[in-house]
């Protein structure tokens, strides 16, 4: 096609290879085997989604110096590193922002959750099962939280939260977009639906989650993705792939002092 950044994005600047003031800028070509494995895997720079089984040991948590051997702490770095980036180089089509804005308005309070299982793979990943975030969720509302965001590619587990009585669609504090495309099965949605509304449909979903305030996830690029546009996530969220995830108990009291702090 015409690429992403005409569809999604703004000029990152004013270069423009068909201006004779441009042509004589330096412009660099990656393959894709330079960008992965090359950068993905290698590179000690890089911005990884999750700790790929592919890198090499001074890569990983236990080949980096760092204080302590959580997969948090591995994190952190990465996502203010990209946060940076973001901020300075991307900047949405407008439409994006405001599709986002109409989910979750200005001064909303609400959790994001991320339920991902149609895509599911690879050895150091596993499907969540819904009912384990359950209690985050109960422990978020047991503490003076409000609305419940739900960014998910499947049926099923919408149908899931919508049998929770407390925090479905008809008492008001289920958020989540209609219309839009998910699975039935283990196919991903990326490849059942046509390709702009299906990538329109996760920015939209990324920016709404980044507005709010709490969120919980298991491993992926989509998550990730909501850290780099609101690094304060970072303290306020739960990986439950993470094998050593804070427990609900541990969330509540970051809910009570988040919301104490909004509420100054």
């Amino acid at each position: 096609g015409t690429g992403v950044w005409k569809h999604y994005f703004q000029p990152v600047s004013a270069y423009n290879p068909d201006d004779p003031n441009c042509r004589a800028l330096p412009v660099a070509t990656l393959s894709y085997e330079q960008l992965t494995p090359g950068i993905q895997f290698y590179a000690p720079w890089a911005v990884r989604s999750w700790e790929y089984i592919q890198l090499p040991y001074y890569l990983t948590r236990k080949g980096k110096t760092q204080k302590d051997n959580l997969l948090k702490t591995w994190y952190e770095p990465q996502r203010v590193k990209a946060n940076e980036i973001v901020r300075k180089y991307f900047r949405f089509q407008p439409y994006l922002l405001e599709e986002a804005k109409v989910l979750v308005p200005d001064g909303t309070q609400c959790l994001a959750m991320h339920i991902r299982h149609s895509d599911k793979a690879g050895k150091a990943r596993r499907k969540i099962k819904d009912e384990e975030f359950v209690p985050y969720v109960e422990a978020y509302l047991n503490n003076g939280g409000d609305k419940v965001y739900l960014a998910t590619d499947s049926t099923r587990v919408l149908e899931f939260v919508r049998g929770r009585e407390r925090w479905n669609i008809t008492n008001g504090r289920l958020i989540t977009p209609s219309g839009i495309v998910r699975s039935q099965v283990r196919k991903p949605v990326f490849r059942q639906g046509e390709h702009h509304r299906t990538n329109s449909e996760v920015l939209v979903e990324i920016i709404a989650m980044s507005r709010c305030q709490f969120f919980l996830h298991g491993y992926s690029a989509v998550s990730e993705s909501t850290h780099y546009l609101n690094i304060n996530l970072h303290n306020n969220s739960v990986d439950l792939e993470d094998p050593d995830h804070i427990s609900p108990q541990q969330f509540a009291e970051i809910v009570k002092t988040g919301l104490s702090m909004k509420n100054r």
